[in-house]
């Protein structure tokens, strides 16, 4: 049997091994050093610019908005039975009633004219197996209210988020 020949790697393949290392590591750590070591001053300088430039094209958007987007004080829900009773909600939710056959309002402590809502069958009573078309919309005239329409009675959730 020949013996296995041993053969070192060429210099050009070392140095290029050495370089994309290099290249690889220096980018990561560059990303982390710049952010870091920023002084207050220089990350307000930089929140000021970021804001200058979101201003221009999306206004009423800030960095400082962006840090709240994820929020949950913006938001409340309820879910309410199939006779028109709150079952549970979050703080801001201050009723429910059932008007009609399959229609009900949800009331809250909020002005509602910038929110949207999204409403679904159950969450309240077991409706094993129940569908229904629902629908919720503001209430004209009505800034702190939501209607919610089924055409039967059943109970549901609403989220409303602002």
């Amino acid at each position: 049997m020949g013996k296995l020949v041993r053969r070192r790697p060429s210099p050009p393949l070392v140095i290029s091994i050495v370089a994309l290392v290099v290249a690889l590591t220096g980018t990561a750590v560059a990303g982390v050093a710049t952010i870091s070591k920023l002084s207050k001053s220089e990350k307000t300088k930089v929140r000021r610019l970021a804001d200058q430039e979101i201003a221009t094209k999306e206004p009423g958007l800030s960095v400082k908005s962006a840090a709240t987007a994820g929020d949950v004080t913006n938001q409340m829900w309820a879910v309410v039975n199939p006779a028109g009773d709150l079952v549970r909600s979050t703080p801001g939710i201050t009723g429910a009633a059932r008007t009609t056959t399959g229609k009900y309002v949800v009331t809250t402590d909020r002005d509602l004219s910038n929110c949207y809502s999204v409403a679904t069958v159950g969450g309240g009573e077991p409706n094993a197996g129940s569908t229904a078309s629902i629908s919720d919309n503001p209430i004209i005239g009505d800034d702190h209210s939501r209607y919610v329409y089924m055409g039967t009675n059943l109970s549901f959730t609403i989220l409303i988020r602002c």
